[in-house]
């Protein structure tokens, strides 16, 4: 059976980062990253930028690999927008920009953006 683990996370953000639309992203080595799980939340993954990069996602909402696949190429695309500088403050951050990114994503890997 598959788990959430902090080290499947940075391995599926190894991964990740090296397909396209990624290789393009200028994204920061897994080693400038942090990568944990999200405890007691409601919420599938979360991107938070304090000193280094860190991506969290939950392991009670992730029951096959190409959910949290999808969860953490979901977070890089917000850490695309931090690193833009672009990052919107508010909680609700899928702001046009967002979608663009997510597009690509989902276009590049074969998965449904509605479930993105």
């Amino acid at each position: 059976m598959f788990k959430v683990t902090d080290s499947a996370i940075r391995d599926a953000y190894l991964y990740l980062r090296s397909l396209p639309p990624f290789t393009r992203w200028n994204l920061p080595p897994a080693g400038d990253c942090t990568f944990g799980l999200l405890v007691g939340a409601s919420h599938h993954a979360e991107y938070v930028k304090d000193g280094k990069h860190l991506i969290l996602v939950n392991a009670d909402t992730h029951i096959t690999l190409t959910d949290m696949l999808m969860s953490v190429a979901h977070e890089m695309c917000h850490q695309r927008q931090e690193i833009l500088g672009r990052l919107p403050l508010v909680k609700d951050s899928h702001n046009a920009e967002f979608r663009r990114m997510a597009k690509q994503v989902c276009s590049a890997m074969g998965w449904d953006l509605q479930k993105f």
